[in-house]
């Protein structure tokens, strides 16, 4: 009575609304592929409004593209990177007398201070080497000292700074606050990274079929057990971190009909063998899913899954009339199948086997198929 819990679900595409703006400034509104940063800064994949493919833009292709859901802003902007001559979609932090952008790369954040003079410096964020980043110390802020050059107190902030998208982007709003009226609105853009959570929430429904495995009475029955599940729950993706991962929790309500065969019963000290034995039995499984999507392109998608499964048989009946309830039990579970894109939802095909916890004797295994849609 366990299989209950064998359900999956994640995405494998992120889909969010957005919109892109042309070179000619004309705002088209539709269906952004939300990436990685490292990704974001290199190409944009859009859907437009009415249409069923992604196109794929390079940086200076299109002015830039935002997401709707928490304002997230790329433009293409042409930066030294690394005294490089760079073409690339900037993240947008900040626009005023003093504007910032970002660019993930190689692991790193590197920011780009832009002053009302139109002169760009690059700051890298901090490695994580102390000795590296004391040694590189006055090459990486020597020239965010220059843009901040009216303020004492912002060069020292920036010296003690962990060098975070937060503490950069701060620094940069009160120094444009106190030094850039001359610019009108001295903040007219901010990002607030509050509003970008880096796990997005989705809804997901799901229906399957399978069979559990299970012996009785000390090991004198054994017998199998097929039973529908259907169940709902969320699922959670994390774009900005690795868009091939998700993670899933649902509860799910099944009915298990086990039949063992030959089975030895005893009651009152009285001994009796059932050639065929049934029990009823409802079950609530609550599985904690991780998912690893082989692609993230618009197409079908195969994924892999590893969780935990938690069964509680919350009613049984057996044969003979005895009633009761199954403590929770736990079982690792893997799975695999397939994720089919429709529109901005996925449709989801999975098979997924739960193995017997060596602490539990009572439950051998089960096998599932399942379908669900994620939205």
């Amino acid at each position: 009575m366990l299989l209950a819990l064998c359900e999956n679900v994640s995405a494998q595409l992120n889909p969010v609304e957005g919109y892109i703006i042309t070179n000619n400034g004309d705002t088209i509104n539709g269906t952004l592929d939300y990436l990685s940063p490292h990704v974001n800064s290199k190409e944009c994949h859009f859907q437009k409004e009415g249409e069923n493919d992604f196109k794929i833009y390079n940086p200076g292709e299109i002015k830039g593209y935002r997401f709707k859901s928490d304002g997230v802003y790329y433009v293409s902007r042409t930066f030294l990177v690394d005294s490089v001559k760079t073409t690339f979609f900037a993240e947008f932090l900040l626009k005023g007398g003093v504007s910032l952008y970002r660019l993930y790369r190689e692991g790193l954040d590197n920011y780009f201070i832009e002053n009302e003079k139109g002169e760009v410096v690059q700051l890298k964020g901090k490695t994580g080497d102390l000795e590296e980043d004391i040694a590189n110390e006055g090459k990486n802020l020597g020239p965010a000292f220059y843009i901040f050059s009216k303020s004492q107190k912002a060069r020292e902030q920036l010296r003690k700074s962990d060098l975070s998208i937060k503490s950069v982007t701060q620094i940069t709003r009160e120094y444009d606050e106190t030094y850039c009226q001359e610019s009108g609105e001295c903040v007219q853009y901010q990002y607030d990274a509050r509003k970008s959570r880096d796990a997005k929430h989705h809804f997901i429904v799901t229906a399957g079929y399978g069979m559990l495995m299970a012996r009785v009475y000390d090991d004198k029955g054994n017998g199998n057990a097929p039973g529908a599940t259907i169940g709902a729950g969320v699922y959670y993706t994390y774009p900005r971190f690795n868009k091939h991962l998700s993670l899933e929790i649902t509860a799910n309500l099944s009915y298990y009909v086990f039949t063992f065969k030959n089975v030895e019963y005893s009651h009152d000290y009285i001994y009796k063998i059932y050639p065929e034995y049934k029990i009823k039995c409802y079950c609530i499984s609550v599985p904690v899913i991780g998912n690893y999507m082989l692609r993230k392109e618009n197409v079908l998608t195969p994924y892999f899954s590893l969780g935990v499964n938690n069964l509680f048989g919350f009613a049984y009946e057996s044969d003979t009339n005895e009633k009761g309830h199954i403590s929770s039990i736990f079982y690792p579970l893997a799975g695999f199948g397939l994720n089919i894109p429709s529109g901005k939802n996925i449709i989801r095909i999975g098979a997924y086997g739960c193995i017997r916890n060596p602490m539990i004797y009572t439950y051998d295994s089960a096998v599932k198929v399942s379908a669900s849609y994620i939205f």
